[in-house]
């Protein structure tokens, strides 16, 4: 596959990204995902032969997942979508354009079939912080379950570390947790997973580190305590401190322990 990718300067919102993109394709069919979510317990396969098959300009996937009202009265769409390149002139070179609130109208307007794939997978979609941390935790399950281990990491029992990753002896690790290239977690410390550790990172002796996303360079001072938080590029956390449902970003501790 050949990625590319093309910069939004300016908010063009969903409908216009897609055809800002489109310019520089040769393709007749589109395949949409909101970046926002995980798409991966949905069939694209099966999505874009159902849509060849339809006729349809545009494939919509939905689900009736969830509790809430909105679920209850009817199908949620997803942020999936499949369009055929007609669709892309129902859409203004300029402003901002929606794909819900504003293409979908255009194309119902001048005849178009919108079509329909509904699915019963649930799509995680992430909104903020309590969302990231369930995302982050589903895809560090997720490809625990699996097989496949990534290039240059090694399992260990339900942990996947990286080949450079230090883990002394007598640190504890809980599955899942995953570990990144050239980060040490020093004796008598625990991760009790979901745990994502990113590079660069340090869990000093004697800490406990639950439930958490340690981005990259992140370090943890001996005898601290993370539970459920996100600990942002190059954040510190001091030594016997406690950190529990918190965001924690760069701070001058950081770079103290950086020295």
């Amino acid at each position: 596959m050949q990625i590319s990718y093309y910069e939004d300067i300016m908010p063009r919102g969903p409908a216009g990204c897609v055809v800002d993109a489109a310019r520089v394709s040769r393709a007749d069919v589109f395949l949409i995902l909101d970046a926002s979510i995980m798409p991966q317990s949905v069939p694209i396969e099966e999505l874009i032969s159902v849509h060849a098959n339809s006729g349809a300009a545009m494939t919509i996937v939905a689900n009736n997942v969830g509790d809430s009202p909105a679920h209850r009265s009817g199908m949620n769409a997803v942020g999936i979508y499949v369009c055929d390149r007609r669709v892309l002139q129902f859409i203004p070179a300029s402003g901002y354009q929606d794909i819900k609130e504003m293409l979908i109208p255009r194309l119902y307007e001048a005849g178009e079939v919108v079509a329909v794939f509904e699915t019963d997978a649930c799509v995680p979609r992430v909104k903020g912080a309590g969302s990231y941390l369930g995302a982050n935790q589903l895809a560090i399950s997720r490809l625990i379950e699996t097989d496949e281990t990534p290039v240059c990491h090694e399992r260990h029992g339900t942990a996947i570390v990286h080949d450079t990753a230090d883990i002394e002896a007598g640190a504890r690790i809980c599955g899942p947790v995953l570990i990144g290239e050239r980060s040490s977690v020093s004796k008598n410390a625990v991760i009790v997973g979901p745990v994502s550790i990113g590079a660069n990172c340090r869990v000093g002796e004697g800490s406990h580190v639950c439930r958490s996303i340690l981005w990259d360079q992140v370090s943890v001072g001996s005898g601290a305590f993370v539970d459920q938080s996100i600990l942002m590029h190059s954040a510190g956390v001091a030594a016997e401190a406690q950190v529990t449902r918190r965001i924690q970003h760069r701070t001058r501790l950081a770079r103290a322990l950086r020295g």
